[in-house]
């Protein structure tokens, strides 16, 4: 049997380049084996990857985590007697990045009915205008 605590029930959402690690406690008799699992490949420790357990717990933790971490992870527990697994949600947060600068031209080509360029335009904005940075943008349609 597998416990987790009741956080890990809700999607786990935390910014690229953090460290996600999921941890559960097993729990039966012959002691179960455990392995992880990212979109149906089995998970082992690497570089960035941290796979421990020791028949009564075990841990997952990947490490400068980016978007490509988004998604399920299962930890599948079996013995002799049977198996058990959880699945955890995940989603990682795109890294914020800080911008100086004091001029900006943007170029681009306008399609009719779009708005996804005006509201992607005014996050690049919202997030390089800080403090008493003055922003100087200069707009120019290309055909």
């Amino acid at each position: 049997m597998i416990k987790y605590s009741e956080s890990l029930k809700d999607t786990q959402k935390i910014k690229a380049g953090e460290s996600l690690v999921l941890s559960v406690n097993i729990v039966g008799t012959p002691t179960p084996t455990t392995s992880w699992w990212f979109k149906d490949n089995e998970i082992k420790s690497g570089l960035d990857v941290s796979v421990e357990a020791d028949g009564t717990f075990s841990q997952l933790m990947v490490k400068n985590t980016t978007r490509e971490s988004t998604g399920k992870y299962k930890v599948v527990a079996e013995n002799s007697v049977g198996s058990d697994t959880a699945e955890f949600d995940v989603v990682i947060l795109g890294q914020f990045i800080t911008i100086s600068l004091n001029h900006l031209k943007v170029y681009w080509k306008f399609i009719a009915g779009s708005t996804q360029f005006r509201h992607t335009l005014i996050n690049i904005i919202t997030y390089a205008v800080s403090g008493d940075c003055r922003l100087r943008c200069k707009f120019s349609k290309r055909s």
